[in-house]
């Protein structure tokens, strides 16, 4: 997976994109064809710590954003609202691929 961290409003630091990175480990196995692009925002807006990801894969687009008084646990929310949305797309390709091979 391809990752661009953008930083508005605050200065960007190795400690908040080695953890993207790290977390972006347990994203890797829905990247079936190995070419995806996930743009990651981190802000601070009025107090809060703001985190969006934007994932492109398979001609598809996943959101999630997150806010909270703490960057990392914005990070974590985030991930683990792509991870489900990714595993939803996951399990109806699954089923949709099952059922055509049924029907042959």
């Amino acid at each position: 997976m391809q990752t661009k961290i953008t930083f508005k409003n605050l200065e960007g630091s190795d400690g908040i994109k080695s953890i993207i990175e790290k977390k972006m480990k347990h994203l890797a196995k829905y990247d079936h064809n190995k070419n995806s692009h996930v743009n990651w925002v981190c802000s601070i807006d009025s107090k809060a710590h703001c985190v969006e990801a934007d994932v492109h894969m398979e001609n598809r687009s996943f959101y999630a954003k997150a806010l909270s008084n703490d960057m990392y646990k914005s990070i974590d929310e985030v991930i683990s609202k792509i991870e489900t949305q990714l595993q939803k797309h996951n399990d109806k390709r699954a089923t949709h691929l099952s059922n055509i091979k049924n029907m042959l």
